[in-house]
């Protein structure tokens, strides 16, 4: 495999202090979208992650806006994005190498705290400035005034759209989400729009050396923060440790592990798109309930 280096060596002599003895790309594994490696020269370590520009415009241009975002918001640690390119074929970015750590309670009861301290910071609107990406799909974020009506319109409406066409749904989706949004302002708690993630599962929280909870790939936006919290239930959950943190800094309405599968519906809708399986059974049977 080709590492595009010419849209970072000048970069990376700037980033060590000239041109590097020895360089070389180690894979890294989590990615399903990006092919990423850590860069190892003689006496620094980066992390480098590129993807195919045509198929995803902007989307790790979109990743460093949108990790540029929490840096000024949340209290926890976000990795230095150090360089960003494209050309017609790739795009590449750069960031620090995180050092990992140990994920113990302690670092999810600060993970609670600090992300509860962000979702308390208050946005004008639900939505963002620009759109972006939740894993390969784009994400609308167009502003809304209320949460129902960005849920509905940008979140799952352009998606269970996607479902329909593709054939990974019936037509019957529609008329199933027509209904979900009759009821959703009596089902959804009237909060103001919170800096989210976006995608807070597991994989996307790390520990560094210090002990300090860290948060890369975000999709961010602001909306409602039990989608954040939905999402920190999905594919294994997070330690009870987290939970009770949150919970002392910013307690969440009463009824909100009951909300959690519709908050998971989004989530749910990206993965029955990209990968199938028994996703696309779990969309099924929420769309059902409502």
């Amino acid at each position: 495999m080709q590492v595009p280096e010419h849209l970072f060596w000048e970069a990376l002599q700037e980033l060590t202090g000239g041109t590097p003895r020895s360089v070389s790309y180690l894979p890294v594994s989590g990615g399903s979208i990006n092919k990423c490696f850590q860069i190892r020269t003689d006496a620094h370590y980066f992390f480098l992650k590129w993807q195919d520009a045509a198929a995803y415009p902007d989307l790790l241009k979109k990743e460093a806006t949108g990790l540029e975002l929490l840096r000024q918001h949340f209290k926890g640690y976000i990795p230095e994005v150090l360089h960003r390119d494209a050309d017609e074929q790739h795009e590449v970015l750069i960031m620090e190498w995180i050092h990992s750590g140990k994920q113990d309670e302690m670092a999810f009861t600060t993970l609670g705290e600090q992300l509860a301290s962000m979702h308390l910071q208050q946005g004008g609107a639900f939505g963002l400035d620009h759109d972006n990406y939740m894993g390969a799909l784009e994400q609308q974020n167009q502003a809304c005034t209320d949460f129902p009506s960005f849920y509905i319109t940008r979140r799952l409406e352009p998606l269970i759209k996607k479902a329909v066409d593709t054939g990974v749904l019936s037509s019957n989706s529609h008329r199933q989400l027509e209904r979900l949004g009759r009821r959703l302002p009596e089902m959804v708690p009237d909060e103001f729009p919170s800096l989210i993630h976006g995608d807070l599962w597991s994989g996307n929280v790390m520990v560094n050396n210090r002990q300090e909870p860290v948060l890369i790939d975000p999709a961010v936006a602001w909306s409602h923060r039990e989608c954040d919290i939905a999402m920190t239930a999905l594919f294994g959950g997070f330690p009870d440790a987290f939970y009770s943190a949150y919970q002392n800094t910013y307690p969440l309405v009463p009824g909100w592990k009951q909300r959690i599968s519709l908050f998971q519906l989004y989530p749910l809708l990206v993965h029955a798109l990209l990968f199938g399986g028994t996703y696309v059974r779990d969309v099924q049977h929420q769309l059902s309930v409502y």
